[in-house]
């Protein structure tokens, strides 16, 4: 049971996507309004993600780690990656809680059940 690497990735995702914003260009309005559309309606969406994953969303305060105000005032306003820590740290401590209660046969006497 690996349950802990799907938060761990998300917790990933939230540390970096802030930095991968900023090195994404969206073409300019003029040149391509489409594009220009679609690509900031994605940007949008995916910082709501973010925000919905760090709980400031939900009124939890944004961590301040490595942000600039000036530089990204999304990510300085949005992100939070404590709360999907804690979520990795527990699904964890629960992965390895019921790895240890699971059925473990003796050799001598697990030939039957095979």
């Amino acid at each position: 049971m690996k349950y802990f690497i799907i938060p761990l990735i998300l917790t990933i995702f939230v540390m970096f996507y802030g930095t991968i914003e900023q090195n994404i260009d969206c073409p300019t309005a003029a040149g391509d309004p489409q594009g220009n559309e679609d690509c900031t309606y994605t940007k949008s969406w995916l910082w709501h993600s973010v925000a919905v994953l760090s709980g400031t969303a939900f009124g939890l305060p944004p961590d301040g780690v490595l942000t600039e105000p000036t530089v990204s005032p999304d990510e300085a306003e949005s992100r939070n990656f404590v709360p999907m820590l804690v979520i990795t740290g527990i699904v964890m401590a629960v992965e390895l809680r019921v790895k240890g209660r699971r059925l473990r046969l003796d050799p001598k006497t697990a030939k039957e059940f095979r």
